[in-house]
């Protein structure tokens, strides 16, 4: 749960020098830990920006990433599984959380270099200025 994701926590305080009712229902320690979802959408915010370059590139990254990740999580899972089989299941968990959380952050480490990227390639191509209007690619659904 992160304060921008949680109803209402937009209008409260993260110390106590407000009243009770004011203060935020997210802990420090969660809202200190990078967010997904901001590097994510801020991403999609990049890619659309200039899509017609940004999004085959962008496609192509993400979906040559995830079939290694695919490739390597058949390995781990048989691990787990010999783990399992030979009577450690405290073992097997703990490999799996390794490799689940070392993934995780991996995934996130190179989406923020990659919007890191766009986001100095959308400033060198001048990509148009949307003002307020939304930029992406042609909704087809």
């Amino acid at each position: 749960m992160h304060r921008y994701l949680t109803d209402g926590e937009a209008e409260r305080f993260l110390d106590s020098r407000s009243s009770d009712d004011k203060v935020s229902l997210v802990s420090q320690q969660v809202e200190s830990t990078r967010s997904a979802t901001y590097v994510f959408k801020r991403l999609l915010n990049l890619v659309f920006r200039n899509s017609e370059v940004f999004l085959p590139e962008v496609t192509a990254f993400l979906t040559t990433y995830e079939r290694r990740l695919l490739k390597v999580s058949v390995d781990v899972l048989k691990t787990a599984h010999i783990l399992l089989d030979a009577g450690e299941p405290a073992l097997a968990e703990r490999h799996l959380t390794y490799f689940t959380n070392t993934e995780l952050i991996k995934a996130l480490d190179a989406a923020e270099q990659l919007a890191c990227a766009l986001d100095v390639r959308s400033r060198a191509l001048q990509a148009p200025n949307a003002g307020d209007r939304l930029l992406g690619p042609e909704q087809i659904w």
